[in-house]
């Protein structure tokens, strides 16, 4: 095997030991400010009333998001940002949206080379922007982006200035457990190696 296909493999590897870790929800929902009557709390209440897959997802990806990146959270009117050290500063690493348009999308760092040298994504022939999923036939939807993307989302401004790249998943309404648990190994790629820190929620 290539150098850099065995350690795309190995990275694949060491994401899913980290998917593998147990996180409780429940908790990961109170520390995102997800209960009671705040903003986030009533778009998931009316969420699970239109589309039950999607409201679980959003849930799934947010609380591993927070458990993997809990130093600052900044909410905006529909998306959530979240940061982890960078020095003296803070770095935006995820964000997830809830999209208009009833898509989720998910924005993490500019991984699609490791998710694809690893087997975990595979370029459908003739369908730019699709990918099929390791071990099934279910696919997902990625857009790269960097500081020359026009127009792009506000929640992703300081994940493609200097010179930083990201990509977006863009999730139907209809999103799947195997759609979810791809999306959550893509962002467990750029996570294997953060540190933790105390929650800072930020309106």
């Amino acid at each position: 095997m290539p150098r850099k296909a065995n350690a795309a493999a190995e990275s694949l590897k060491q994401a899913k030991a980290l998917l593998g870790q147990p996180v409780d929800n429940e908790a990961a929902m109170e520390k995102l400010g997800a209960r009671g009557s705040t903003p986030l709390a009533r778009r998931l209440t009316a969420a699970e009333a239109a589309s039950p897959k999607r409201a679980q997802a959003f849930r799934e990806l947010a609380a591993r998001m927070i458990t993997w990146a809990p130093n600052r959270i900044r909410t905006l009117q529909r998306a959530v940002l979240f940061y982890v050290p960078d020095g003296a500063y803070q770095m935006q690493v995820f964000a997830i949206d809830d999209a208009q348009d009833n898509s989720l999308v998910v924005c993490c760092e500019d991984v699609l080379a490791a998710a694809t040298a690893s087997g975990l994504l595979t370029a459908r022939p003739g369908e730019p922007g699709v990918y099929t999923i390791e071990g099934s036939k279910q696919t997902l939807t990625v857009e790269r982006l960097d500081g020359k993307t026009e127009n792009p989302p506000p929640y992703i401004n300081s994940m493609t200035g200097w010179n930083r790249r990201a990509m977006k998943i863009i999730l139907p309404a209809d999103v799947t457990p195997t759609q979810v648990e791809a999306t959550l190994l893509v962002c467990a790629l750029t996570a294997q190696t953060w540190k933790t820190a105390p929650v800072k929620v930020v309106g």
